[in-house]
């Protein structure tokens, strides 16, 4: 009995056990989903990889095929049939994210010196408390795939390992470019700058970087020097980029002379980048640890120049190569540095101080975190209060008790109590969540018969149909259950990865049919003559409200379900 209670103690002591419990609470807050946001790109790509007779044709998928550089998609289709990728990707799913929250435990574990419960609370507070954005997204892709070894070489590179540092981001720039070349900025950077035989280390780390992102770079690097289309006019590509890629933008889609005349306006839109540098100064401040680590201050520094580069380059000498690196990425990276020391700091002081300074702790970790984004103020507001009111009673309660021998034990209740009922809360958000997708109105409705529409029309129509359906679906992805080609889709627009001429294309489809939309206000039939005669749809997908009240000769209906009705385009 005595072996087996000693196995058990053990094993749960193993960091790919926690790693794997870390997971279950991501996976029991965190809902996976196949065909979500920008998988209308990838599952399609992917798609037209395995078998190029789906979507023959689509301008959208085709200008992907030419233009799209990540190497996981050529792999998977070479190992996946078009039947397979549903479960494959909520397989690889589950392993990625198992593999990042692995690395990172073991980063936050290094960080804080072997402490356990910082290294716990650090890893959960990105998906619980700072909710950083690119690390939590809920479906598979190559970010995420890439992702898991990033996670890998920042380890490495708190641990002072440069060179397999190098080697782990030069083979995830194979898989997604953007986010292994900041954090090799990083490195090269340090190394040049913060280390004995800089210039050693620098090129050294550069050469297994290049080698090892060789494959990307023999792949991509020609077709961006060859390809004319990516020198247009400014006046051709600003509005144009601004419209179809407004995440580039440091004010996202609001224009820069809206921003600069509302105060009001421009705090939100600084809200991130001003949280950032507010944090950033208080652990420079308060947090030795974190001040004497020079890579930190890399980190934090060259993100914040990429920002400011992105916005000269949006909006003062606007140009398309620095925009298409889309920069602001950096700053994920920045608040997952930042929202980690939070953590590690502020389990430090719940152990090493009195009752006092261990309450203010887990305090200030809870609101801070919360702080991340002024729409989590806004919706969080009342539950963060709750939160916070839970830690009086347990403030009461050790401070009657503040003589006992194991008080002291009590005390990192002020941070395991917020997780908890923050696990609580997301819990609960996410029971719902998936109760409104399978059950729920309005949005949700709307997105189960337009995935039903996708099925019946994967059935029941030619492999070569062109679909011609509403084009601003929220979701859009009509493609990804349907194995159709479609006219046009808003979310068609994406400039990376896609070349100008096709954006351009996609302008005009969008102008072409502007009125055959969900919420239609307009005449749609100048739409509808246009997909059939110009763009040869040749079944339409109509919202129930708008289809045909009378028969028509040139339309035969094929189905329809509580939202959206089929037609066939009799020729």
């Amino acid at each position: 009995m005595k072996q087996i209670k000693n196995f058990l103690s053990r094993i749960i002591q193993e960091d790919s056990v926690i790693a794997l419990f870390i997971l279950g609470l991501f996976l029991l807050t965190n809902r996976y989903i196949y065909g979500w946001d920008d998988q209308h790109l990838e599952i399609t790509l992917l798609k037209h990889l395995i078998d190029p007779t789906l979507y023959a044709g689509d301008y959208y998928v085709e200008s992907l095929s030419r233009n799209f550089s990540s190497y996981l998609y050529p792999i998977l289709s070479k190992t996946l049939s078009v039947e397979m990728i549903p479960m494959a990707y909520m397989i690889l799913y589950g392993v990625v994210r198992f593999f990042m929250f692995f690395w990172l435990y073991k980063l936050w574990k290094h960080v804080s010196g072997g402490n356990r419960l910082a290294a716990f609370t650090a890893t959960v507070s990105m998906f619980l408390l700072m909710r950083t954005e690119e690390f939590i997204y809920r479906t598979f892709s190559h970010q995420e795939f890439s992702l898991a070894i990033i996670v890998a070489g920042f380890y490495f590179f708190y641990k002072d390992r440069l060179l397999l540092t190098a080697l782990l981001f030069g083979i995830a720039a194979n898989f997604h470019a953007l986010s292994a070349l900041f954090p090799m900025m990083y490195l090269g950077v340090f190394a040049f700058f913060c280390i004995k035989d800089n210039y050693k280390t620098f090129f050294k780390t550069s050469g297994i970087f290049i080698l090892c992102a060789l494959p990307f770079l023999m792949w991509h690097l020609p077709h961006a020097l060859s390809n004319q289309d990516l020198k247009p006019s400014s006046a051709e590509w600003i509005p144009l980029y601004f419209k179809s890629c407004p995440q580039c933008f440091p004010f996202y889609k609001t224009p820069v002379n809206e921003v600069l005349s509302n105060p009001f306006v421009l705090f939100e839109r600084m809200y991130t980048y001003l949280f950032m540098i507010a944090l950033y100064a208080a652990h420079c401040i308060f947090n030795e640890d974190f001040r004497r680590n020079a890579k930190n201050h890399v980190i934090f520094w060259v993100s914040s120049f990429l920002v400011v580069l992105c916005f000269i380059a949006s909006y003062v000498h606007p140009n398309k190569f620095i925009l298409d690196l889309n920069l602001l990425r950096t700053t994920q990276n920045v608040i997952l540095i930042l929202g980690g020391y939070t953590a590690i700091y502020a389990v430090k002081k719940v152990k090493e101080g009195p009752i006092l300074i261990a309450f203010l702790s887990g305090l200030i970790f809870i609101l801070i975190t919360w702080l991340d984004s002024l729409t989590n103020i806004k919706n969080n507001f009342l539950y963060a209060w709750w939160v916070v009111g839970s830690l009086f009673p347990l403030l009461a309660f050790a401070f009657y008790y503040r003589n006992a021998p194991w008080i002291k034990k009590v005390y990192k209740f002020f941070i395991i109590l917020p997780l908890l009922l923050t696990v609580i809360h997301y819990g609960s958000i996410h029971y719902r969540f998936v109760q409104a997708w399978t059950k729920g109105g309005g949005f949700w409705q709307l997105q189960r018969n337009w995935e039903d529409m996708q099925y019946f029309v994967k059935k029941n129509t030619p492999k070569d149909a062109m679909i011609f359906t509403p084009y601003n679906m929220e979701m859009g992805g009509f493609r990804i259950h349907s194995d159709r080609k479609v006219v046009v889709c808003y979310r068609d627009c994406g400039i990376i990865g896609f070349d100008f001429k096709a954006t351009q294309e996609w302008q005009r489809r969008i102008k072409d049919v502007e009125e055959f939309k969900v919420f239609a206000t307009g005449n749609i039939l100048p739409s509808l003559m246009n997909a059939i005669q110009k763009y040869h749809a040749d079944h339409i997908v109509f919202m129930n409200y708008n289809a045909p009240k009378i028969d028509v000769p040139f339309l035969k209906k094929l189905y329809s379900n509580e939202v959206f009705t089929l037609y066939k385009v009799i020729q």
